[in-house]
């Protein structure tokens, strides 16, 4: 039914997938990620907004091990970040968040 309904509501497209190629920007005339470059303020002052009441992530990291840290491990996440923001791709890990069962809001 849902077959019959839906081919007769749509048209066929002469649409292409492998011929598509993007546009230049996006329609609000912003830059593609990959032209995307955070400068080390931006990822430093992040840091410093960090809520030291939460508790660590994926990475078991805390934020106050972060923060204390935050001369050292600026740059190379700088590279990082900016690596991934350049090639569009960026770790599964940092896709995952914690889901915790005993929340019964879910």
């Amino acid at each position: 039914m849902f077959s019959t309904f839906f081919t007769s509501v749509y048209e066929p497209t002469n649409f292409d997938p492998a011929m598509w190629q993007p546009p230049n920007t996006y329609a609000d005339n912003s830059p593609y990620i990959s032209e995307v470059y955070l400068p080390v303020d931006v990822i430093h002052n992040a840091i410093q907004q960090f809520n030291l009441n939460k508790g660590p992530g994926p990475d078991v990291l805390p934020p106050l091990f972060i923060k204390k840290t935050t001369d050292i491990i600026v740059h190379p996440l700088l590279v990082i970040f900016n690596k991934c923001l350049r090639e569009g791709t960026f770790p599964n890990i940092w896709k995952r968040a914690h889901y915790h069962t005993d929340i019964q809001e879910w």
